[in-house]
């Protein structure tokens, strides 16, 4: 499944201090605890940089919520996730295969649901 979007994903304010910008990720639900890097738009335009996809391209569907999983958002993730933009055409490819119907993402033991 493909689509552009015209919707940009969620954008909130962090402080710009690592470990508040941390407990505030945390309290959000967007981090398990573990540090992560603050999307900002200037780390996630560098990621979106090394796509040959626009930003608002949907890859498909994550189950078990079906929550739209757009480049953008893959970028943001991968940001936080501390990757860097010359491994980003990697973890795309990566989460494009998983999105394929027969890998089952929905039967696998993972922590896709929130």
């Amino acid at each position: 499944m493909s689509a552009v979007v015209h919707a940009p994903s969620e954008r909130r304010d962090v402080p710009l201090d690592f470990a508040a910008a941390n407990c505030l990720l945390h309290e959000w639900g967007w981090t398990d605890g573990l540090p992560v890097i603050p999307p900002t738009e200037d780390l996630v335009r560098a990621m979106l940089a090394r796509s040959p996809d626009p930003p608002g391209h949907v890859l498909g569907k994550m189950e078990p919520l079906n929550g739209t999983v757009t480049v953008e958002k893959v970028a943001a993730n991968a940001v936080m996730a501390g990757c860097e933009p010359a491994y980003f055409p990697v973890v795309l490819a990566s989460v494009k295969a998983v999105l394929q119907e027969q890998f089952q993402v929905g039967s696998t033991a993972c922590t896709t649901g929130g």
